[in-house]
């Protein structure tokens, strides 16, 4: 549901500007596609699983998805700032989606590292 919002928001904002797509709206759709793309394959998987009967969330999925989270929260703080260093000039109506995508990237980078990797025991010194 999600991803076909965002599908839509972003081919509305093309249709929109009815001008000549640049490269930056070129990047824009290219980010938005990837972050798609991902989410459906996660709902695909997880419908997957569910028709076998296995549990949708575990202990370690959850955990998971919230050392990531913590983690890109805090790396979004960098990310925003590199932005508002590089985009005084721009039109904010394209830098703040750049924002928001570059966070769901961010994110999902941290999720598949976390996911590939497991969470170390943060109990052990």
């Amino acid at each position: 549901m999600f991803a076909g919002a965002v599908v839509f928001t972003v081919v509305f904002w093309l249709y929109s500007t009815m001008e000549n797509i640049g490269t930056l709206e070129y990047s824009v759709a290219g980010l938005v596609l990837v972050v798609v793309s991902i989410s459906v394959g996660a709902a695909m998987k997880r419908i997957k699983a569910e028709k076998k009967g296995l549990t949708i969330e575990d202990e370690l999925s959850r955990r998971i998805r919230q050392k990531a989270a913590a983690n890109a929260f805090a790396l979004s703080f960098y990310l925003w700032t590199l932005i508002a260093i590089f985009s005084i000039n721009s039109n904010i109506g394209v830098v703040i989606p750049i924002g928001v995508l570059g966070m769901g990237l961010i994110f999902v980078g941290y999720w598949i590292y976390y996911s590939k990797t497991g969470i170390k025991d943060e109990n052990a010194h």
